[in-house]
């Protein structure tokens, strides 16, 4: 897959082009994408995802945490077989009308002769554009676009970035899972922390969580930590630690691996929250606490010898 950015002049093969933001690259996502590779296949063209470097809303002023950073996105989009991925500067067109976008950026740019998107997408100035003013701009320029309707749960609601981001927040994971097709991750480079996980007897790794990541329900949650490309069973905690952190409040990110005795500082590792074993607490002792740990940890293993997890 051939990575682009606003500084390409011009793609020069014939394309079919996914627009869209694609925060989180869920199943929604996912079947745009499939059914954007399978007409290129046919077709005889490349097929292209277009998205924005810095997500709209962060420019605009709404300050929304991401499902995925851009190198999470790239790595799911590439193994969804796509031929480019151009990341535009969306202050580059955000002042753009419709017609200028479809113009400038879908025909001249992108040389698209063919476009994808989702019900609900929205482009131009304001947002002013919809999928009925862009089907009419591109017949301008022999364009034909496909609207690929939308993914629903179980209970009949959308399958969205929004819906999943409030599943997160809300500590359901497994609701979350169904709509991304994959478990939600955090990944960061191990820290030197305060030690005490070690103290308890239970020694952790710690990542910093970008500003721009959304931070799930603070609580401690079954996961999988990939190390040195090798998985491992483990409990992690994401939140403050009330019990033990009297300075002014940070958001951590501290796992227990498993079966794990190698030095895992300074090394990038990406966790997987599986299922919420409970909501943060704050114990009255430190031995409080390390029970509880013991607990988590016993109700950790359990869970995934029940459910063929272990590894």
């Amino acid at each position: 897959m051939i990575i682009l950015t606003n500084d390409t002049k011009k793609i020069s093969e014939d394309t079919c082009v996914a627009l869209g933001n694609f925060d989180g690259v869920h199943k929604g996502h996912r079947k745009l994408i499939a059914s954007l590779t399978e007409y290129a296949t046919l077709n005889r063209l490349k097929s292209c995802v277009y998205t924005f470097e810095t997500h709209p809303a962060n420019i605009l002023g709404a300050g929304k945490s991401l499902l995925t950073e851009n190198y999470e996105k790239t790595q799911i989009i590439e193994s969804l077989h796509c031929d480019y991925l151009y990341y535009e500067e969306f202050t580059d067109v955000m002042e753009m009308t419709p017609e200028d976008f479809c113009r400038t950026v879908i025909l001249e740019k992108l040389n698209a002769k063919c476009v994808f998107c989702g019900e609900n997408y929205r482009f131009g100035k304001a947002g002013k554009g919809n999928v009925d003013i862009l089907k009419n701009e591109l017949l301008k320029y022999g364009i034909n676009l496909v609207v690929v309707p939308y993914i629903r749960t179980d209970n009949n609601e959308i399958v969205s970035s929004t819906k999943i981001r409030e599943e997160l927040r809300n500590g359901n994971i497994h609701s979350a899972y169904s709509m991304l097709g994959y478990y939600y991750s955090l990944s960061g480079t191990v820290i030197h922390g305060k030690q005490l996980g070690r103290k308890l007897g239970f020694p952790t790794v710690n990542i910093p969580i970008s500003a721009t990541k959304l931070i799930p329900k603070y609580g401690v949650y079954i996961s999988e930590c990939l190390v040195d490309g090798k998985k491992f069973n483990s409990i992690t905690n994401i939140g403050i630690r009330p019990t033990v952190d009297k300075d002014i409040p940070t958001v951590n990110c501290e796992t227990y691996i498993f079966d794990y005795t190698d030095n895992a500082y300074e090394k990038y590792i990406t966790v997987s929250l599986i299922s919420m074993i409970r909501s943060e607490m704050k114990f009255d002792s430190i031995q409080q606490l390390s029970a509880q740990v013991k607990d988590d940890i016993m109700y950790a293993k359990k869970y995934l010898q029940n459910n063929n997890r272990s590894l």
